[in-house]
Parts: C-alpha cells; structure tokens; sequence
C-alpha cells in the first residue's frame, strides 16, 4: 500500500546546473532526452514522481531508500551530485459511490505539532494524476481533487492524516468511519542518494470492529487534523493558504472524534429478575381496577432558530432591507450593499452569508487598487520557491467558486464571497472580465478561466454563485466609480441608519439608563430628516451604528457618556461649519456634556466660516 498524497522527487535545480562547466550541462541534457525526466518553466530537471509504501498494520515503522534512476550511466554519478531529493505533500479528496451511499476519502497534512503549513493551490499536474492513481487503488473509479501542495526539504517532518468515510448520499449524513491512518514523513539524506523514514503514529479501524479506540487521536499534535477531516469536505484545504487560515471545524466534530477515541462505559451488570407473585383471585363482586394511563410522549425538541428571524436581532436593520437582499441572494443574482462607513454594511453581508450558507460557509476578501483580472479571475504567477517560475494561481472568484462546489458536496449549501470595500479596485481592470458571469444565465456557457490562461482545465462560475459586495459611497470622490454596465448586473441596496436603531441598542445594553440614551440621540439624532434643522451630528455628517455601538460600549465599561463622546466625536468636527458646531454644543450643553461642549467649542475657532 501506497500513500495517496506524499511522493518523492529529485530535483536538479536551475542552479545547480549553471554550476556545471558547459560541456557537463550538454552531456546532462543529452543523457535525460527521451527519459521521464522533464523541465519546468524555470529550468529545473525534476524525476518522475516516486510513490511511498506505507507501514503494514503490525509494522511501527518503515525505512524507503530513494532510488535515483538516471537514463544514462556514463552520467549518473555527475547527476547524482547535483540533485536533491524532496518530498511533495498534497490535500487530496476522492469520492466513489456505492449506491446510496459515498466513499470519502480524504488526505490531510501538517507539520509534526499539527499545526497547518503554508501551502500552494496552483498545483503541478503530475502530482494531481498521481494522486488519483493512487486514490483509484483505494477506492476504486473516484472523482478526485487535489486542492493544496507544497515542496518538503531533508531534514524536514511533515504529519498526515488520510480518513475513510461512507456518508448517505441523500441528506449528506456520515454513516460510518471506515479507517483513519496517521503518519510521520522525514527526509533524510546520509550519503548520496535520500531516504525516506514513515512511522505509523495511530490506526482506527471501522467503528463498531473490535479494533480498540485511539485515543492518541485527540492528542494535541492530532486534534485539529482529526476534527478538520471530520468536519466533512471542507470549504478550504487544512494549510495556510493565500494567506487565508483553514475554516474552524463544524460543531459536531468534537462529540464524533470523542465517539472515535473513548471506550464506551461497560454495561451494567443485569440484576435478577424476582419470580412473579400472582395476584390474589379478586372477589366476584369487585369493581374492575382502573386502568394504568400511559406516560406522556416526551415533549419534541425544538427546532434551530431561523437565521432570517434572528438577523434582525443580531444587528440593527431595516426589515425590508433583509427582505430584498434574500430575494436577490435567493435568485443567485449579485447583491451590492450601499452606504455610508459604519452602517454595517460588512457585518450585514456576513449574516446574510451565514443564513444562506451556514456558520462561516463564506469568503471575505477586501478590495485593492492594485486588483487586476489576475487576482480577482486567475493568471500566471511567479510561484513560490527558490527560483524564478510561472504557474497559474487562482484569483478571488475561482477559489470561491471551488469552494463554493465543495460546499455543496459536503453540506448540499453554498458558499459565498464577500467583496469588501468594493469600488476601492478599479473596475474595469478587476472586474471587467466578470460583467457577463455576474448574469446567471450565461455562467455555463462561458468558463471563468480555461487552458488560454494557464489553468489546466476550464473552470465555470456556478449558476448559484453567491456575491456579496460592499461600496462605501460616502467617499466616492476618493474611491473609483462603478460603471453603468456593471452596477446594471448587480441590484443595489442602500443601508442607512435604521429606524430600529434606537431600540435594538436599547435591548444589547439594557444596563445603560434611559437618560443615558435621551443625551446620546439629542446629540448625535435619529437619523431621520429632522437632525438637519435641529442641528444634531448626523444632520451634517453620516454617522452610523458602529459609532453609537462603541460609544455605549465605552459607557458599559464605566467611562461617562461625557468622556465617551468627546473621545469618539473628535474626527468629525473638521467636517461641520460654524453654525453645525455651535448647535452642537448648544446641545452638548443642554444635556449636561459639558466636556463635550466645550471641545466643540474650541473646534468653531478653527473653522473660517
């Protein structure tokens, strides 16, 4: 038996060739020429991929020497000196039907504390057939996905986890664990050629075998693997990838890896049953005795809450603000959340993400005014390592996209992308490839990326994509515009202050008095149409619940509402005239602010008019 996600190699580095005298380098060429040694893009030689044996069951411990097959004797010696062996570990997910039910079979890997690697999606095609090929031996014809790798050094220990499951294919449920085996990969090389040292650190066998539980697998270096692979086919690979930490395990995992590694309590002993005593023989007058009633039913358990009923008790928003961004997100087209900083435009988008997709079933990525096609679409990228290679990387959409396909493999929900501060990219160089995709309709009829550039297959946007954008329109001077063409794909909806706004805060910080409250909005408003003639801070200026949300959480902490405001209001003053400015201390005063006052009094003899 093979490993189905770690392989060696040995490289012959660009470097190391440009050290050869140039005749040298001319006999190493020839001699590889028509073998299975290729060249990448950045020079170097690389071997074909060599599979790892694994460990038997009663073996601890397995010791593979690398063998170095060069085509070519009169050379070997001269390549051999030259090369450096490596391993390549993959995350790798197969899937095979059994009729009603599904094989997974999953690769996860670490280092040897658990803790996740960095790793890369751009991944060698070599490595992804090999992959497969071996997954096929294991649970036949799959459909398979290599979705993360990276390159490991001599000297290096990496940790792998490869769980099999059956789960039923009608509502996604885990039926059984079929076998979960963990183990430890080192290279070495102590002379010429590398070795390979794998140790076995933990086996399960299917539950309810007469194999004993692991409890080794809970250990702290086995944990988070165990609970990532349990969790299901996970929206991201466990490696720290993009820059993006993998996803929190789901909630149950805990309870089924205890199941998988604590023996259950023995059964109690069965206590002797005393021989029946029969009745004594009732008189032939007596009344029938009354009949026993059966118990109650046990009352039924409760369902979850709706998330579309509770979202407005989560955050302060207008009803029908949740009702139109539900219907646009129900009918797969892309939303855009407008409004001023500080409105919740970003906390909303989660939420509304989460009640669609389910607790943290969704990618969050600001925008950047240095966004191209490459990084929102996909390109070719310098890869990461020692030298100077291309590879196809893909961008924001086409990693939610993948993710959002094996979401619905695992949980039969999507998975969303969030675009944060939207218009800070520049439109048309980010997005312009998007204009057609953001319709539904045209998703399966134009791929998002293909062969033309640089990915090895084509990938299409799905036709129940979830996008969420954010735009900040209060500084839209500063920010690039949306072009007429694509705020046309998406429907727009503005998020203001809402009318509930007073008493959502009211209910979260119900140990703040009333008065309290009466002395924030007589300062700050309402929000509505009347602050303006009234001469409050929101008449002047866009203020939203974000700012009244840490005001009152300064107050909770026991800084007065006087302290509180002057902290927080100071970087709005610039922006009032001489006449907002003395209504607002007017009314600063009036509610006894009186170092608010005359803070905002000191600001009018900065302002000229």
């Amino acid at each position: 038996m093979f490993s189905i996600h770690v392989f060696a190699q040995y490289k012959l580095s660009h470097e190391a060739l440009a050290a050869l005298t140039p005749d040298q380098q001319a006999d190493v060429d020839r001699a590889r020429l028509g073998s299975r040694w290729s060249r990448d893009a950045s020079g170097n030689l690389l071997s074909p991929l060599l599979p790892l044996p694994l460990p038997r069951p009663e073996q601890p411990r397995l010791t593979h020497d690398l063998a170095f097959e060069w085509p070519d004797s009169a050379t070997r010696a001269l390549a051999l000196s030259a090369a450096q062996p490596q391993l390549l570990v993959c995350e790798v997910l197969g899937i095979a039907d059994r009729n009603d039910l599904a094989v997974y079979l999953q690769g996860v890997v670490s280092d040897e504390d658990g803790e996740p690697l960095v790793m890369y999606s751009a991944v060698p095609q070599a490595i992804t057939a090999e992959a497969k090929r071996q997954m096929q031996t294991v649970i036949g014809r799959t459909g398979a996905s290599v979705t993360a790798y990276r390159a490991v050094s001599v000297g290096e220990t990496v940790r792998t986890l490869e769980l099999q499951t059956t789960v039923r294919k009608r509502d996604r449920r885990l039926q059984k664990v079929k076998a979960a085996d963990v183990y430890d990969f080192q290279l070495e090389r102590p002379g010429t050629d590398g070795r390979v040292l794998v140790s076995r650190r933990a086996t399960l066998r299917e539950t309810g075998s007469s194999a004993p539980p692991q409890p080794v697998l809970a250990g702290s270096a086995m944990r988070r693997l165990m609970l990532h692979a349990l969790s299901g086919i996970s929206a991201a690979p466990y490696a720290v990838l993009d820059g993006q930490t993998p996803p929190a395990p789901a909630t149950f995992a805990s309870s089924l890896l205890r199941s998988l590694t604590e023996a259950p309590p023995p059964p109690p002993a069965p206590r002797p049953k005393p021989a029946p005593v029969p009745p004594p023989p009732a008189p032939e007058d007596a009344a029938p005795a009354p009949a026993v009633p059966a118990p109650p039913p046990p009352p039924p358990l409760s369902p979850a809450p709706d998330p579309w009923l509770t979202l407005t008790e989560r955050m302060a928003v207008d009803p029908q603000v949740v009702e139109v961004a539900r219907k646009t997100l129900e009918r797969s087209r892309p939303l855009l959340l407008r409004g001023a900083p500080g409105v919740g435009k970003t906390l909303l988008a989660t939420l509304l993400a989460e009640a669609l997709c389910g607790e943290g079933n969704y990618t969050l990525v600001t925008a950047d005014a240095r966004w191209t096609s490459s990084e929102v679409v996909g390109g070719l990228r310098v890869a990461p390592g020692d030298t100077l290679r291309y590879a196809f990387m893909p961008g924001v959409v086409t990693r939610a996209a993948q993710r959002h396909l094996q979401s619905l493999q695992s949980t039969g929900r999507p998975h969303a992308l969030i675009i944060d501060e939207f218009n800070r990219a520049h439109q048309d160089e980010a997005f312009g490839r998007l204009l057609t995709l953001l319709d539904p309709r045209y998703r399966s009829q134009l791929p998002l990326v293909g062969p033309d550039d640089g990915a090895a297959e084509e990938v299409f946007l799905p036709p129940d994509f979830l996008l969420i954008g954010t735009l900040n329109d209060a500084d839209t001077a500063r920010l690039h515009d949306l072009s007429a063409a694509l705020q046309r794909r998406f429907t727009s909806v503005q998020v203001s202050v809402p009318v509930s706004e007073r008493a959502y805060l009211q209910r979260k910080y119900s140990g703040i008095p009333q008065k309290t409250f009466d002395a924030l909005y007589g300062v700050v408003g309402t929000g509505g149409l009347q602050d303006r003639p009234q001469g409050r801070l929101r008449g002047a200026v866009m203020v939203g619940t974000h700012f009244m949300s840490e005001v009152l959480e300064y107050v909770q902490t026991g800084m007065t509402l006087d302290a509180a405001l002057s902290t927080l209001i100071r970087g709005y003053l610039a922006h009032l005239t001489q006449a907002d400015l003395e209504q607002l201390a007017a009314h600063a005063g009036q509610h006894g602010l009186r170092e608010l006052q005359l803070q905002v009094e000191q600001a009018r003899t900065t302002v000229a008019f």
